[in-house]
């Protein structure tokens, strides 16, 4: 037979009418029991059983009912019942708890800290002092003026041997007291933290950033510096302290510490910025230049290049003619592979060094001007010139640190170049009259040229320089590290690219055979042997060219631009050499980069990345240049710079012969860097021309909708 509801809500009304409260009871338990959803009905139920005096069955309903109303969120009505429940039993701290929660739900911050105060008091009653401290926790939290309850928290803590939660609480009183303007308490509390651990960074930090604040960082200083001799490898200590000197203005100190900082942990190198500002702002040119010239391949590196190039301007602005300054912006100039600004600034260096009676710069300054600019006469002369002075031969084969910065990374940059250019690529190559040693572009008369034997130091014979052994040493921990890790190819590359470096040394050798050791192919006694013999063709080839062969060259001292440095390379066999070399430098770097990244060293994956992509060309109509693009993108945004992933996908989003999919990735990568670069617009136009061609295309949608909802 069918529960009838309505029935026994009347014989239960009636019951109680007539006083019959058990027998009511008894109705309103059949009504819960078949409906158990009438929360009402379950409230009048706990009322009655209080009146029988059975406190547990009305706490059971009460409590049910309490639930009901907290979990659809009402949370009034919830407080209620709970208010009822903790009047019947004032000691139930799950009920406690439970009102607690529900008064700062709503905002009732003054009544849920009474509520926690409460229940703490009856956890520390009961013995359980860990979940009072908890509760204590909360109470500090609700209570932004209460301080002492860190305090009594953290000596809590103490009682209990907790140290690392201890000083947290005292840690945060610090913190608390320092908002409060109250800087020697603050400083109380965070040495009492220091007296649980005295290098605890948290606290040290309070420490030393209050007594800054108060005028008294040589206290700061000194508890720095009193700890670092006990710790003296202790880089956070160290870095602290050299930030209080730069906030202090204390140069000499704060470079002190630096450098040494530095060397021992490169990603320091920020701090330079700081020390340099220090030194601008008091028109210390000298000291300012030493600094950035001591960052400036870090900065560089990480792509701060703006923030570089304004101190560099800095610089020249407080003096124009400062060569260390100059040299800056030539090395600026030469990362931006800014051809017409790299000129000026040489020109500028070397006006300023010979101002500056500086010939070590100026003859730097002049080599390099001399190539990249031949048809002006006067550097050439001076150049020439200086040599004399310093009775040097002239031979014109300096460096050109711009070609190797900005020609050698994009071999076809420069194809249709005039032949300016290909004479100032010529002046690389070292080619002796037979008889004097006399350099091709300095002879007079071109008709008596002759290409005699070209002589080869041996590389084993020159004693390395002490940072080329510190090189050298650094090479051969990396490549052994290639080894430990199983990149075997990539050490025996590497490890034939630091033989052709340094020439045959015992410590390439011990390598060599370290690598073959754990599975490399080539065994250290065959290489050094291939090694001569390629030597020797090469030789071969260079030796023994005919003088007819040769164009004729006006005599006028400079070589005719009629020259074809083409013809030349054709005739000595170096074409398919130089392909080769740049098609395994390419792979060399990209696999090197791909390795780094497997190993999660992006900084250095990025640096290989950028290498390889300097060697190839978005037209030369392969896949490589798509690849590093794209491989930079993804490790940008690991690192959290948007700004140059997006850089490098603007590079590749007209590459042509690009897939389907590999457009739509392009798209969808791109317009997730624009959302993290903060340009919801233009990530929104991008996901959309993905959406337009492929719906399903990862979360396009998805991403789609946020940024609509966002807008």
């Amino acid at each position: 037979m069918a529960f009838d509801k309505k029935n026994a809500m009347r014989k239960a009304e009636r019951h109680l009418a007539q006083g019959k409260t058990k027998a009511a009871i008894g109705e309103y338990k059949d009504v819960v029991r078949h409906d158990p959803r009438d929360f009402v009905t379950l409230n009048i139920l706990g009322d009655l059983h209080i009146k029988e005096g059975d406190e547990s069955s009305a706490v059971k309903c009460f409590n049910a009912v309490a639930e009901h109303y907290s979990k659809q969120g009402f949370a009034a009505k919830a407080i209620a019942i709970y208010k009822k429940i903790d009047r019947i039993r004032p000691s139930i701290p799950e009920i406690v708890e439970k009102l607690g929660e529900l008064y700062k739900e709503r905002g009732s911050y003054t009544e849920a800290r009474q509520q926690y105060e409460k229940l703490a008091q009856l956890y520390q009653s009961s013995g359980r002092k860990i979940e009072a401290l908890a509760v204590w926790k909360e109470v500090a939290l609700l209570d932004p003026n209460n301080i002492e309850v860190y305090r009594t928290i953290g000596e809590a803590y103490l009682e209990e041997k907790k140290p690392d939660e201890a000083i947290e609480s005292f840690v945060a009183l610090g913190d608390r007291l320092r908002k409060l303007g109250r800087p020697s308490a603050a400083v109380d509390a965070y040495n009492r933290a220091l007296d649980v651990d005295r290098f605890t960074m948290e606290a040290l930090r309070g420490f030393v950033d209050t007594k800054f604040e108060t005028g008294h960082a040589e206290d700061a200083i000194a508890a720095l510096t009193e700890r670092l001799e006990e710790q003296p490898l202790n880089h956070d200590i160290a870095r602290l302290r050299t930030e209080l000197h730069i906030k202090c203005g204390n140069g000499p100190e704060a470079e002190e510490d630096l450098v040494k900082l530095v060397e021992s942990e490169p990603s320091n190198y920020d701090l330079f910025l700081g020390l340099a500002r220090i030194y601008l702002d008091g028109s210390d040119v000298n000291a300012a230049a030493r600094v950035l010239t001591m960052s400036s391949e870090h900065l560089l590196a990480a792509g701060r290049i703006d923030e570089y190039r304004q101190y560099v301007n800095e610089l020249l602005a407080l003096d124009p003619d400062h060569v260390e300054s100059l040299r800056l912006l030539v090395g600026l100039c030469t990362w931006l592979r800014d051809e017409p600004a790299y000129i000026d600034a040489l020109k500028r260096l070397a006006a300023s060094s010979r101002n500056a009676e500086d010939i070590e710069d100026e003859r730097l300054a002049l080599s390099q001007l001399t190539m990249v600019v031949p048809h002006e006469q006067e550097y050439v002369e001076r150049l020439r010139e200086l040599n004399e002075l310093l009775g040097i031969a002239d031979d014109g084969a300096g460096e050109n640190l711009f070609d190797k910065q900005f020609l050698k990374r994009d071999p076809n940059a420069f194809a249709e170049a005039p032949n300016d250019f290909a004479f100032a690529e010529a002046a690389v190559v070292e080619t002796h009259n037979g008889s004097n040693g006399v350099p091709v572009h300095a002879v007079a008369e071109p008709e008596a040229m002759e290409f005699g034997e070209v002589e080869f130091a041996d590389p084993t014979a020159v004693p390395l320089q002490e940072n080329d052994e510190d090189r050298l040493r650094r090479e051969i921990d990396s490549i052994r590290f290639y080894v430990d890790n199983g990149y075997i190819d990539l050490a025996e590359k590497a490890a034939g690219e630091l033989e052709q470096d340094f020439g045959g040394r015992q410590e390439i050798d011990e390598l060599k055979k370290f690598i073959a050791a754990n599975g490399g192919t080539a065994s250290a006694d065959d290489q050094p042997a291939a090694a001569a013999a390629e030597q020797d063709a090469h030789v071969e080839a260079v030796a023994e060219p005919k003088t007819a062969d040769l164009p004729e060259v006006p005599d006028t001292g400079m070589v005719s631009g009629t020259f074809d440095l083409s013809d030349l390379r054709s005739e000595l066999g170096l074409e398919e050499e130089v392909a080769e070399e740049s098609s395994s430098d390419y792979e060399t770097n990209y696999n090197t980069a791909i390795a780094y990244q497997e190993m999660g060293l992006t900084e250095e994956a990025i640096k290989e990345f950028q290498n390889a992509a300097a060697l190839v060309d978005h037209k030369d109509g392969t896949r490589r240049f798509y690849q590093c693009a794209n491989m930079l993108g993804h490790c940008f945004m690991e690192i959290g710079k948007p700004h140059l992933a997006i850089t490098w996908y603007l590079r590749i989003l007209d590459v042509e012969g690009l897939t389907v999919d590999e457009k739509q990735g392009l798209w969808y990568e791109y317009a997730n860097a624009c959302e993290a670069n903060g340009d919801p617009a233009k990530a929104a136009e991008y996901f959309e021309r993905v959406y337009a061609e492929n719906i399903d295309f990862r979360d396009v949608a998805q991403r789609l909708e946020k940024l609509a909802v966002a807008a």
